[in-house]
């Protein structure tokens, strides 16, 4: 996995220093943190680095929570699609043989 993830600023962002990410399974339950980013009085990015593991199968959402120098917020937005792995291989096979079998009748 990996890609930028653009996060909609909140409506108000006095009281807060920026938003955390998290891998999610569609809930509001944070699974394993992905990044912080800052905020920036617009909308936010953060690049998920190409090859970033899913720690579980069933954390297929992102949740982000708005932290504050002290705390973070108890309820999160989570994504309403789901995250899809679309990262091509780079690797190709290096050969391909055949044999001919030599003992087939017709």
């Amino acid at each position: 996995y990996g890609g930028i993830i653009t996060i909609n600023n909140a409506i108000s962002e006095s009281d807060i220093d920026g938003y955390t990410i998290y891998w999610s399974d569609g809930t509001n339950k944070k699974g394993s943190i992905i990044g912080n980013v800052m905020k920036t009085g617009g909308v936010v990015t953060y690049n998920m680095p190409t090859g970033t593991t899913k720690p579980s199968i069933n954390d297929n959402h992102l949740i982000v929570f708005s932290i504050s120098g002290y705390c973070e917020a108890t309820t999160g937005v989570v994504s309403t699609s789901t995250i899809e792995d679309s990262y091509y291989p780079n690797s190709l096979p290096q050969s391909i043989s055949t044999t001919t079998d030599t003992t087939a009748t017709t």
